[in-house]
């Protein structure tokens, strides 16, 4: 934390979860940063960003003209912190000299990224806001701070690493940079979150997760996602899902999907092979079904559903929404990173699949 304490003379607005400055050394951040410096602190963060407090926090925002931002907190946080910039950046043209990220939960990857997801309940609709402008200047990564994080949370963000890392593997701007990020990404997931989920003061297994999650950050940042966030943007928003959750349900179906595409099928069999999940004699076919199975079997373990039904979500009301959530799903941008660019038809199929 000493490197955030360094500020002194600046305007920093402080955005965080409400809960966060219960945490000893959130608070004492604070403190420090209160001392040399004027502090505007942002508490109104919930999940899943709606439109109004994105609003609520733009209209703050300006009237403080801070010139540094500093976001505490899982994903929904730095998500409306760059969300807020966005829209100052384009109604007043408002600058910031530094912005800096500490996530609290191994699972956005925001604290690396352009991206920055909010929601709008009314029409139950996620909308992906894109630009550079958005990555912050620094990520500082402490596992301490993911340490008390529940294990749901934990199960949910972690896959939602995953996915990451996967679609970013196969995307079709992936590059052999953006590769090596998500290959130790999954391996990385594949051998810590189990131990994150049975118990959360694993130190090591925490910081390994919270690494990983900013490596699948890295990755998808530079190489894209995919049809498995296209579909769960618009299911976590209709249904008011944890996006990981919905990401856990549909990554083994969207992965026997892409396999279809060879390139993809490659990358997929040589990931399984590399962490050891399928033999290294198997031919491509084989190692894929392992990957599924491996996923599907972590999935289980981390009591993460395999349905919409089974997270709540009545069946009829789920076919009643498909139409809207097929065709929302084709507007959003990630879409155009899949290796295999879906009809409608396989987009609904997919859907199918987890209801």
């Amino acid at each position: 934390m000493e490197r955030v304490s360094r500020f002194s003379g600046k305007r920093i607005w402080f955005v965080c979860d409400p809960f966060l400055t219960d945490l000893p050394v959130i608070s004492s951040l604070m403190a420090k940063l209160e001392k040399n410096n004027t502090l505007s602190v942002f508490q109104e963060v919930v999940p899943d960003p709606p439109v109004g407090k994105i609003i609520e926090g733009t209209a703050g925002f300006l009237r403080f003209k801070p010139n540094v931002i500093i976001a505490a907190g899982g994903g929904s946080a730095i998500d409306t912190a760059k969300a807020v910039l966005f829209f100052s950046r384009k109604a007043s043209g408002h600058k910031i000299d530094q912005f800096l990220a500490i996530p609290t939960t191994s699972g956005t990857g925001s604290e690396v990224t352009s991206i920055s997801v909010i929601t709008d309940p009314e029409k139950k609709v996620k909308y992906p806001l894109a630009d550079a402008a958005l990555i912050p200047d620094e990520a500082l990564l402490n596992a301490e701070l993911v340490v008390s994080c529940p294990k749901s949370v934990t199960a949910y963000s972690g896959m939602d690493v995953l996915t990451h890392s996967l679609e970013a593997l196969v995307a079709t701007k992936a590059t052999n940079c953006s590769d090596a990020f998500a290959e130790k990404s999954v391996q990385l997931v594949l051998a810590n979150l189990l131990q994150c989920y049975e118990d959360g003061t694993n130190s090591e297994a925490r910081a390994s997760m919270h690494e990983a999650s900013c490596m699948a950050g890295l990755a998808f940042e530079n190489a894209g996602l995919g049809i498995c966030h296209a579909i769960s943007h618009q299911l976590g928003g209709h249904f008011h899902l944890p996006h990981g959750l919905v990401n856990a349900m549909l990554l083994p179906h969207v992965i026997a999907f892409n396999s279809g595409n060879a390139t993809a099928g490659k990358k997929y069999a040589a990931v399984a092979r590399m962490t050891g999940i399928a033999p290294m004699w198997c031919d491509d076919h084989a190692a894929v079904k392992y990957l599924i199975a491996e996923i599907t079997n972590l999935a289980d373990k981390l009591d993460c559903c395999r349905s919409l039904t089974a997270a709540g979500v009545l069946k009829e009301d789920s076919l009643a929404a498909l139409k809207e959530i097929v065709e929302n799903a084709e507007k959003d941008f990630t879409l155009t990173g899949n290796p295999i660019q879906p009809a409608k038809e396989e987009i609904t199929a997919l859907c199918l699949a987890i209801i």
